[in-house]
């Protein structure tokens, strides 16, 4: 049986949330977009809206990532408890959206996008560990 506990959560809405319920996905897709597009803004990556694209283009790169993640770490679940799992999918995701938005943004340094990833990508988690807490 499926449970909701053994969904990998990589980033905003999850890799395993879409299976289950696609429409939600796509919501919380477009409100991680907003948030993290916003963050990526401040930090004066871009114009708003193409932080906006940006975020969604990490975001579903991310998602892939978890789908990848998912098949090497079956038995890792998104328990509030499992800290491990939360520090690594953290990680991973700072990584990869990083690497991704340097990619887009050449032009800009290093370090202004890393800093950008992971305020973006720590806010983002912070939501999504209190949303385990609660519903987990």
């Amino acid at each position: 049986m499926f449970s909701l506990l053994t969904i990998c959560l990589l980033d905003g809405a999850g890799a395993g949330i879409i299976i289950i319920f696609p429409l939600l996905f796509f919501a919380l897709l477009l409100v991680w977009a907003l948030v993290e597009g916003f963050i990526i803004n401040l930090f004066g990556i871009n114009t708003f809206l193409a932080c906006f694209k940006q975020a969604i283009t990490v975001n579903l790169a991310s998602l892939v990532a978890g789908f990848i993640l998912m098949s090497f770490t079956y038995w890792w679940n998104a328990d509030p408890e499992n800290i491990p799992y939360w520090v690594t999918n953290f990680f991973a995701s700072v990584l990869i959206e990083g690497i991704l938005l340097k990619v887009i943004n050449r032009s800009k340094e290093w370090l202004l996008i890393f800093k950008a990833s992971f305020v973006m990508n720590l806010l983002t988690y912070i939501i999504l560990y209190a949303f385990a807490l609660y519903f987990l």
